[in-house]
Order: structure tokens, then C-alpha cells, then sequence
């Protein structure tokens, strides 16, 4: 009987363990007012549970089971409060949150980031993730493990030019900021990585918006958006050296340092970079260099921040790709072999940001930018011919001239081509502003923002050495032309939360851009022409909470894109490409 009685208690102890769950509930208030806080982020660390305190400054996290728990709650503008718990039944635990003595970074992208409650189909990446897996390697390679991310790489060792794609929309069809200033190249709407190496050790952490997403500055989202944070402050002063080495010679050095807070006021961050690699692919090399440099003054209600970054690259060409029946005998295989088929190029950018707190719900942050790009790619054409170039044929007399083992010039003839190396160049200046005006009260977050942006880019070519140079001169340079767009857009949003449970969303985007290009393209085409659009973004979207660990939500968005340089370039004479439109339902 004492056996069965012994058997039973430990039954009910085992079934106890398995099957109790329980409840953590509080509020979040201010330490100082006593002001309930809605819209705290509460979660418990090292797992997937997490919620936001509602209009009263309540939370709850319920289904837990017996336990330890670490329970961390963070707010914009807070210190952050971590407390661990024993549960064992229904417990509650209050936070009273303190203000900071300063603006914090977060600010900076707060009109484009999306919260725990937004229908939008986000993925959030931090600084410790991003750190794990740098070894040099471009930024697709770092995210290449999250969801609908595919990543490729010219090289083959992720390093030098790389590319990705995201639920197999390409790069020209994705948005990305750099604290909400916009990083693609407006003409091709494309984002190069290799101009911008070893980005991951100056990024605090990124945020992906699959699908349209909501509005932003920059190019349109088809695909996806990228939104990146930039290093924030480190209260103490460090320095530390990086170095990794690995398969094909690749290796990645740096060197961080920083000041801390100086006076609670001041602070000072910078990196050195330099990554090389021989590439997986023949001759595929790369040598990048790059720096960041970043300085704040912290108030209480204000942040201003200078970013310069730069970036030096110098890749040999492996974009021909591996034939496909080169891939069983010859994998590594790369179709240029001039000495000097490299593509050179720097990019130089300069960032000044400004936020200001006007008053404990309404925030204002604007920016100023400068982008600087200069450089060329270099190519041995063999056998081409002069009028492709501008040059005239050559006309021998009386003389008989063999070139190479099988072609014979005879006299009185012409000589119509030659062989050649050219360089392709591209020298572009990209400028403008951006800004945004947060309102966040209880149940309610109001953003207005938007930006307006130039472009300049020269595009031109020099021929630097012939064999036969006609009556061309050193550096002829045979084209040029110059694109030039502006781009303006504003945009509103709204999210509501109708009840504790419901959260609701709204977006509106007015965007008009004036796009021209003036010269001759490389085959001594005309190509000047221009263009206008004006697009409007609508978006808006649902999300219900369903218990503390399930949710559900809803969203449409209309998303249009420009086309790009190269449809303009490539399109037949009498052809005029049109934008592209795209509608994106959303069910997560």
C-alpha cells in the first residue's frame, strides 16, 4: 500500500511538471511620473516568447511552464530591465522603467522598421548574429540563412562580387537603406556589395521586410527591403583586432576602436578593413579595402550623428560564368585571361543625421548624404574593329604586312581592325535628404516622412591601348554619356490598435521621378531621351493575436517600379519600356 501510495505522488509530480502551465503579468510604467508605457517590448530571453504591453501599460505571458525565467523589457528611450522569476504558479511582476540621459541610435530608423505586431513579413538580424558568421564574406552570405534568401557569388568564395535574391526577386527589385538613406544605385537600381566591404562590422543590426513591405526611401521594393543600422554607442571605450584566414587564400583583417561616451555627450567609433581572396574560380582575385568612421553628440532629446564610410575594391572579372559544359572537367574555369581584366572602383559615402525628441510622443529625424563613386572596368577585345570605336581604317600602300600566322594584308588595302584593351568607366554623384515625423501615443503611431534625392552619372569609355591605334590617341575616348534622375516621394503611415488583440495597419506613398540621359552609348548610339513617372503605393494590412504564442495576419500592397538604365540601353529602336506594377498579398 505504501508502494502504490509513493507510486501516486510521483505520478501527480511527474503529471505536474508535464502539464501545469501558468501566467507572468504586470505593468510598465515610468520610475520617475509613474506614466504607464504602451508598446514595451516584453520577452523572455533565450526563446520565442515575447509580447508588447497595451494602451494601459499591461502584459501578460501565459502557457509557461514550472521554471526559471529571465524576463527582459525594453523601451525607445529607456534603460532596458532584465529580472528572472522562479514560476511556479500565476506570478506578477511589475517594471518601473528609467529614462536615459540620452538619444538613442534606434531613433534613426524608427519611420521604417516594423514592430512585433505589424502585418509584414519581417525577419530582424543583430549585431551577435552578424559576428558569428563574419569572416569576410559579403553581406548576402551573412543573411543567406534566412528565410527565401538565395545567394550567389562570381568568385565563388563569397567575396568580390556576390549577389542574392529574395523569394527570387534580384537585387535591382530590392530596397536597401543604411539608417534610412538609400544605398541602391539609382540608375540600375542595383546595390553592390563589393563597394562597400566588411559593412557587417560597422552594422548594429538589420531588419528584412519580405515582399513590398512598408514605404521607404530609395528604389522600390518588389521583393524585399533591407533596412540597416549602423553601429550605435558603446558607453565604455575598446579596441579590438579582427583576423580570419581560409580556403583559397581568403583572409580578413581589422581593426575597431571607439571612445565610449565622453562626458556622457561625445562619442567616437571607427574601423580599418582590408579582405582578400584568390577566389574559388581561375584568377578571380580580390583586394578590398574600406574604413568607417563615426561621430555623436548624445542629448537628452537630441542626436546628431556624422557616418563616413568608403570602400576601395579591385576584383579580376569572373562574370562570364562556368559553360555548362565546362562543369564535369573544368570547374573552376574562368574565360578571361588578360593579365589585367580587373574592375577598380571606389565608393565614398558621408552621412549627416539629426533626431530630435520635440516631446514624449512626437520625434523628428532628418538626414543629408553624399555618395561619391569614380572608377572602370579594363578588357582585352581582340580582332575589333575601328569603326566601333570611332577610329578610321588604316590604308596600306606598297608595303605587304602579315599579322599573325594566317591573315595577309596585301598592298594598296585596308587594315580595318585590331586588337585592343579599353576601359569602361563610371563617375557618379549621388546627394540628397531624407526625413520623418514620429507620433506614438497609447494605441496610435503616425509617421510622415519621405525624401528627395539627385543623380549625376558620367559613363564613358577610353581605348588605352591599340595595336594598330589609326588616328586615335592614347586614352581615345570613344563615347559618353550622362544620366541624371531625381526622385521625390512622401509617404503616411498609421497603425492602430483597435483592441488588445487587433492591431491595424495603413501606408500611402507618393513617388514622381525625372530620369534622362544625354550622349552616345558605347556602340555610338544615340541615346538621349527622358522619361517621367508618378506612382502611387498603397498598403495596409491586420494582425490579430490569437493567444501569447500564436498570431495571425493579413496584408495587400501595390508596389510600381521605373525601369532601369539598362531597359532604356538595350531596348530595340523602337521599343519604349514601361513600369512595372505589382500587387502582394500577404497571409502569415
Amino acid at each position: 500500500m505504501k508502494k502504490l501510495i509513493l507510486l501516486t505522488i510521483v505520478l501527480t509530480g511527474i503529471q505536474y511538471c508535464t502539464f501545469a502551465q501558468f501566467s507572468i503579468s504586470g505593468k510598465i510604467t515610468d520610475k520617475k511620473t509613474g506614466t504607464v508605457l504602451s508598446q514595451a517590448n516584453i520577452l523572455i530571453e533565450d526563446s520565442y516568447y515575447a509580447t508588447i504591453s497595451n494602451p494601459k501599460g499591461e502584459y501578460k505571458l501565459t502557457n509557461l511552464k514550472p521554471g526559471k525565467y529571465s524576463i527582459k523589457v525594453s523601451y525607445l528611450g529607456y534603460i532596458s530591465i532584465t529580472k528572472t522569476i522562479n514560476l511556479s504558479k500565476n506570478s506578477r511582476m511589475d517594471f518601473n522603467m528609467e529614462s536615459t540621459f540620452i538619444l538613442e541610435d534606434e531613433v534613426i530608423i524608427k519611420a521604417l522598421r516594423v514592430g512585433e505586431r505589424s502585418a509584414v513579413t519581417s525577419t530582424n538580424i543583430g549585431k551577435r548574429e552578424l559576428q558569428e558568421v563574419n569572416i569576410g564574406q559579403d553581406i548576402p552570405y551573412l543573411i543567406e540563412n534566412t528565410p527565401s534568401v538565395v545567394v550567389t557569388s562570381d568568385a565563388g568564395a563569397g567575396v568580390g562580387y556576390t549577389g542574392l535574391r529574395i523569394r527570387g526577386t534580384d537585387i535591382t527589385r530590392i530596397n536597401v537603406t543604411i539608417n534610412g538613406i538609400p544605398l541602391n544605385d539609382p540608375e540600375s537600381n542595383s546595390v553592390y556589395w563589393v563597394d562597400i566591404p566588411d559593412l557587417a562590422s560597422s552594422i548594429e543590426e538589420m531588419q528584412i521586410q519580405r515582399g513590398v513591405g512598408t514605404s521607404t526611401n530609395g528604389a522600390s521594393a518588389f521583393g524585399a527591403s533591407i533596412n540597416i543600422l549602423t553601429q550605435k554607442v558603446n558607453p565604455e571605450p575598446y579596441a579590438e583586432v579582427n583576423a580570419s584566414y581560409g580556403s583559397f587564400n581568403t583572409n580578413k583583417t581589422n581593426l575597431r576602436f571607439g571612445t565610449g561616451l565622453i562626458k556622457n555627450k561625445w562619442a567616437f567609433d571607427g574601423r580599418v578593413s582590408k579582405i582578400a581572396s584568390d577566389g574559388y574560380i581561375d584568377r578571380a582575385c580580390s583586394d578590398l579595402k574600406s574604413f568607417f568612421i563615426s561621430g555623436s553628440y548624445y542629448g537628452k532629446k537630441s542626436l546628431l550623428k556624422i557616418n563616413i564610410f568608403s570602400g576601395k575594391e579591385k576584383t579580376y572579372q569572373a562574370w562570364g560564368g562556368v559553360p555548362k559544359d565546362k562543369l564535369e572537367t573544368d570547374r573552376t574555369y574562368n574565360p578571361y585571361t588578360y593579365e589585367n581584366e580587373i574592375d577598380d572602383y571606389q565608393q565614398d559615402h558621408y552621412h549627416l543625421i539629426y533626431s530630435k525628441e520635440i516631446n514624449k510622443d512626437l520625434q523628428l529625424n532628418t538626414a543629408a548624404f553624399y555618395i561619391k563613386g569614380n572608377g572602370y572596368y579594363e578588357q582585352y577585345k581582340k580582332n575589333s574593329k575601328f569603326s566601333n570605336y570611332g577610329l578610321d581604317p588604316i590604308r596600306i600602300f606598297d608595303t605587304l604586312i602579315v599579322i599573325g600566322p594566317d591573315t595577309t594584308v596585301y598592298p594598296d588595302s585596308l587594315i580595318k581592325r585590331t586588337d585592343l584593351v579599353r576601359q569602361k568607366w563610371l563617375d557618379n554623384d549621388f546627394y540628397g535628404i531624407t526625413y520623418s515625423l514620429v507620433y506614438e501615443k497609447e494605441n496610435l503611431k503616425a509617421i510622415i516622412g519621405g525624401a528627395w534625392n539627385k543623380y549625376d552619372g558620367d559613363h564613358f569609355g577610353k581605348v588605352i591601348w591599340a595595336r594598330f591605334m589609326s588616328n586615335g590617341e592614347k586614352d581615345h575616348e570613344w563615347y559618353r554619356n550622362t544620366g541624371t534622375k531625381r526622385d521625390f516621394n512622401i509617404f503616411g503611415k498609421v497603425e492602430y490598435q483597435l483592441t488588445e488583440k487587433l492591431n491595424l495597419y495603413g501606408d500611402i506613398q507618393y513617388r514622381t521621378i525625372n530620369y534622362s540621359i544625354k550622349g552616345l552609348h558605347d556602340d555610338l548610339r544615340d541615346l538621349t531621351q527622358e522619361h517621367n513617372f508618378n506612382f502611387i503605393n498603397p498598403k495596409f494590412g491586420l494582425f490579430y493575436d490569437l493567444n501569447s504564442k500564436q498570431n495571425v495576419y493579413f496584408s495587400w500592397a501595390m508596389a510600381n517600379r521605373e525601369p532601369s538604365r539598362g531597359n532604356y540601353r538595350d531596348a530595340d529602336p523602337d521599343y519604349l519600356p514601361k513600369s512595372e506594377k505589382l500587387f502582394d498579398y500577404e497571409l502569415g
